[in-house]
C-alpha cells in the first residue's frame, strides 16, 4: 500500500504500516489481485471464507471498492477505496477504472518521454563522438571534415531535421 487519505492516516493506529503484503497472507484486500478483476465488497463484516480480518489498530472497512490497472496484459497497480456511504455500485467501478487506466497511461507516457529524451542524450553522444572521429579522418584524408561530419549527423539523425534538438 504507498497512499492513504489524510483521514485514513489520522485513524490509522498502527505504528508503521506495511507498505508490502504477502498474498497469501491478505484476505479480501487481495482478491483483485488473485482473480485479477475488480471487486466489490459492500457489507465487508459478513461472513467470508475470504476475510482474514486486520491487524489490531487498522482502520475499520464498512465496504471495500478494488480495481487492478492492467497495461498490455501485466498487472501493474491495484487501487482500493473503502467506505463508502452507500452502497459501491457498477458505476463505481467504471469510474475508478477509468480514472486509474487514465493515470496508468499517464505513467507510461512520462516513461517513455523520459525515456526518449534519455536516447537523444545517447545519440547526440554518439554524434558527438561521431564527429571527432570524422574530424580525425578528415585530417588524415586531406582536410575532407565537412563531407564525413555531414554524413554522421545524418546517420544520427540530426543533420537533415529528422530529431528536434532543444
Amino acid at each position: 500500500l504507498n497512499s492513504f487519505s489524510r483521514q485514513t492516516k489520522a485513524d490509522c493506529r498502527l505504528g508503521d504500516p506495511q507498505r508490502t503484503h504477502r498474498l497469501d497472507e491478505v484476505g479480501l484486500l487481495g482478491e483483485a489481485v488473485r482473480q485479477r478483476q475488480s471487486i466489490i465488497v459492500n457489507d465487508y463484516q459478513a461472513l467470508n471464507p475470504l476475510n482474514r480480518g486486520f491487524p489490531a489498530g487498522h482502520v475499520a472497512i464498512s465496504r471495500l471498492l478494488s480495481v487492478p490497472v492492467f497495461s498490455s496484459g501485466r498487472l501493474v497497480a491495484v487501487v482500493g477505496v473503502a467506505n463508502k456511504a452507500e452502497p459501491y455500485e457498477e458505476t463505481d467501478l467504471l469510474q475508478l477504472s477509468l480514472l486509474m487506466d487514465s493515470a496508468w497511461k499517464m505513467v507510461e507516457r512520462k516513461q517513455a518521454e523520459e525515456a526518449l529524451l534519455e536516447s537523444r542524450r545517447d545519440l547526440g553522444r554518439v554524434a558527438d563522438a561521431a564527429d571527432r572521429v570524422a574530424a580525425g579522418l578528415g585530417r588524415e584524408r586531406g582536410g575532407e571534415i565537412a563531407p564525413v561530419a555531414a554524413g554522421a549527423d545524418i546517420v544520427a539523425g540530426i543533420g537533415a531535421g529528422l530529431v528536434d534538438q532543444d
